[in-house]
């Protein structure tokens, strides 16, 4: 704690104890730290990665099966059920593992039970990136370049924005330079048939 509580960001030690301190940083941004024992992890994990209601909603659902939950543990009886990670505790419940994105008491829950749970997107979904900036206005690379890195990440497309010149801040294009841009990226489409480039334009 008092690494925590004695970082250089840290403009105000709002609260210091052994397990829990909380500071404000000189961004005026609040941070809580926690520590909890080994076997409280999974149980602390859930509880902080969850809105109040989803967490509200978690307990009464507990209840009805005269079990009590909260960060510290899932007891039935008095007894702690342990649980080896987040899964546990929602298997022990007959529910899918709940995302945390989706943990907003939105419906969440029953999804769960009911093993209808949304697929979230994942990183190996996303298959393009949108909105760059490139030399033609206030980027620092080429179109052409730009656009060999991201199909050396994998990416099938990209979109190009350049900004017009109603943004003269950052570089606009005038017409002329407009029509440069996008003979470029014609040209460029032309010559890789696999990636595809979008034309954009940012006012």
């Amino acid at each position: 704690m008092d690494f925590f509580t004695g970082l250089s960001e840290a403009e105000d030690i709002i609260a210091r104890g052994e397990t829990k301190s909380s500071i404000r940083l000189k961004s005026g941004i609040n941070v809580d730290i926690r520590t909890v024992d080994d076997f409280q992890y999974p149980y602390a994990l859930h509880h902080f990665t969850g809105s109040k209601e989803h967490n509200t909603a978690m307990r009464t659902a507990a209840k009805k099966d005269n079990t009590k939950m909260n960060e510290y543990g899932l007891f039935k009886n008095g007894n702690l059920i342990k649980c080896s990670d987040e899964a546990d505790i929602f298997n022990f419940f007959s529910m899918d593992w709940i995302p945390p994105e989706l943990r907003e008491n939105y419906g969440e829950i029953e999804a769960a039970k009911n093993k209808t749970l949304p697929k979230l997107i994942e990183e190996k979904d996303i298959k393009g990136i949108f909105h760059i900036h490139t030399t033609h206005s206030d980027g620092n690379i080429s179109i052409e370049h730009a656009c060999n890195y991201l199909q050396k990440m994998g990416f099938q497309y990209a979109g190009i924005s350049e900004h017009s010149r109603t943004a003269a801040y950052a570089g606009g294009l005038k017409d002329d330079d407009i029509n440069r841009y996008l003979e470029e990226i014609d040209k460029l489409n032309k010559k890789c048939a696999s990636f595809k480039i979008f034309k954009g334009i940012e006012s």
